[in-house]
């Protein structure tokens, strides 16, 4: 075999393996990692109970449950809303994945329940995110707030 097929071979191999590895790094990470934003969420907010923490750390003691077809719920007419479902994906064991805070004793990014927009506008662009209409389809006219690189 010639010196530069070898080569060529010797490349094409280093690319697909390379590829592979990428491919394998994007799906499998997110059951590993914790993404960057979620950890930035959590370190800004004293709510008792973290993004993606799991069942079975949570105290349901005052907690009001509704099991649901792939979630759970729980709710506290003091706190809000706290909702667990399956993370990174439906079939996983399931985690926070939504809060819902009703108490302005709780913040995130120093924002409470009853601040005005125009201070969450400015606090949140300040933290990289921006208000957009929601994904949802039922909810059309709810904003919600995404970050933007």
């Amino acid at each position: 075999m010639s010196k530069i097929k070898k080569s060529k071979i010797k490349t094409r191999t280093i690319i697909i393996t390379g590829v592979i590895l990428f491919l394998f790094i994007k799906i499998v990470s997110h059951f590993f990692i914790t993404p960057r934003e979620i950890q930035e969420l959590n370190i800004n907010t004293n709510f008792p109970y973290k993004l993606i923490s799991p069942l079975e750390e949570f105290d349901k003691e005052g907690w009001e449950e509704h099991p649901d077809y792939n979630e759970i719920y729980y709710e506290n007419p003091q706190v809000g809303c706290i909702v667990f479902m399956g993370y990174p994906d439906l079939i996983n064991s399931r985690k926070v994945t939504y809060i819902y805070i009703n108490n302005p004793k709780f913040f995130l990014f120093g924002i409470r329940v009853g601040d005005s927009m125009t201070i969450v506008d400015s606090i949140m662009k300040e933290n990289g995110y921006r208000r957009k209409k929601a994904d949802d389809d039922y909810e059309s006219s709810q904003k919600v707030y995404a970050r933007w690189k």
